[in-house]
Order: C-alpha cells, then structure tokens, then sequence
C-alpha cells in the first residue's frame, strides 16, 4: 500500500474504520455528528491503488493492534494506530497519533488536523457501524479505500 493509503487511514481512524454495507444500513444522509459521537474501531478497509486491489480485515480489537478513533461533541476527534511491524503489536514504539476538528454534512465527513482537510463520502451508516470513501489518483490511474468501522463506545 502505498504512502497515501497510509495517510488516509492514519487521519481518518486514525480513527477511523471500515465497515462493510449491509442491507440494515442507511446511506449515509442519516449521519450527524451527534450520532458518530464515540469512539470507533477499524475493522476492514479494502480499495484499489497503483494497480493493486486489496480487502484487508483489520484486527476488531484495538487491544490486537487495530486503529480506533474518537469523536468528541465538541466537534474535535483523537485517533491513534498502532502499526504492523512483523506482526500486530501493541506497544508505544508502533502508536501514532492524530487528532483535529471534524464535521458531518450532507453525508460527508470532514476532518481538519495537522494535515490537509480530508473529506468521506459516508457510504453506509448504522448505529453502530459506518463506511467511509475517498478516492483520488495516483499512479496515473484512479485509486479508492472504504474503511469499514464499528463502533465501539
């Protein structure tokens, strides 16, 4: 994958997760930022970039090494990620850090931090589990994620 997935994933779950659609879920226009108040946990994400697909399950406990977001009513989010690096583990050397403002808009979630605005398209939103998109090029050619999150507080 390549650096820009990386940053994608670190900003937004940095929080952030994937969720996967199913037929109990609303397209994302019922989202507001009071209902994705708490804090969600990555379990998949899956895209296409440079050529290379993947769909990738993301361990569902952050305590596994996962990624996990948290977003406050006060319209700020916090995420942090602990990375692979031969294998999952949980440790400060492989944990980073994001954090910044968010809104959602339209079915949009926008997240402002130390890095460029980066909006998601709210694919599908429950109670409990949301999709996020975004694409973009790279590599001449279209790449795209959808990160698949389940929330856990």
């Amino acid at each position: 994958m390549g650096e820009r997935f990386i940053e994608i994933t670190f900003i937004i779950v940095f929080f952030a997760g994937c969720f996967t659609a199913c037929s109990s879920d609303d397209d994302g226009s019922s989202a507001t930022a009071s209902k994705v108040k708490g804090v969600w946990s990555l379990t998949n994400s899956k895209g296409s970039e440079c050529g290379d697909s993947w769909d990738e399950k993301i361990p569902t406990s952050f305590t596994d090494g996962a990624y996990r977001v948290t977003f406050n009513s006060d319209g700020t989010f916090f995420a942090e990620r602990y990375y692979e690096d031969d294998g999952w583990e949980r440790s400060s050397r492989y944990l980073e850090y994001s954090s910044g403002k968010y809104e959602v808009a339209d079915g949009i979630l926008y997240l402002r931090g130390s890095y460029d605005a980066v909006l998601y398209k709210i694919k599908s939103f429950s109670g409990s589990k949301m999709v996020l998109h975004t694409d973009w090029d790279d590599c001449d050619e279209p790449c795209w994620v959808d990160l698949t999150f389940t929330k856990k507080k």
